[in-house]
């Protein structure tokens, strides 16, 4: 019977991370995405009452596979308690994202609230802080890069 609760504890602990907005630094949403592009959502669909799905189209692709151009995103349709980001399908913005499946089945998702770093701003000061953003997001993938030796992607 301990085992079961112990399993059961474990599996709620894992998703409470999953979809915590838990403040974590920069260099670890980094470490921890395995797609991070600048792109635009775009054809929002509502998969059922608590899912939905959108295209994001990337621009640009700073970690990961440079060969996705378009992917399927998936992620919360409305606010809940546990997570609290949802997006109504034409953001713009830097995109830190992890797989979920394999395949054409796959989808992609923001597993953290700061998954996205809006870059469609009216102000100097906001451009500003979003090209020193990159700048420190493209410092720390290469970094992470340098972490793990030679021949590293």
């Amino acid at each position: 019977m301990n085992k079961i609760w112990c399993l059961v504890l474990s599996a709620i602990c894992s998703f409470q991370l999953f979809a915590s907005s838990d403040p974590i630094s920069r260099e670890e949403l980094v470490s921890q995405s395995e797609l991070i592009v600048i792109g635009k959502l775009s054809d929002r669909k509502e998969l059922d009452a608590t899912w939905s799905t959108a295209t994001l189209t990337i621009r640009e692709t700073l970690k990961g596979d440079a060969t996705i151009k378009n992917l399927k995103m998936k992620f919360l349709a409305k606010p809940v308690n546990t997570a609290t980001w949802t997006y109504s399908g034409d953001e713009d913005g830097i995109w830190f994202l992890k797989r979920e499946g394999e395949g054409v089945k796959a989808t992609w998702s923001t597993f953290y609230s700061g998954g996205r770093i809006p870059i469609n701003v009216d102000s100097e000061e906001g451009n500003k802080q979003i090209a020193k953003a990159l700048e420190e997001i493209k410092h720390l993938i290469v970094e992470e890069k340098r972490a793990r030796g030679p021949g590293a992607k």
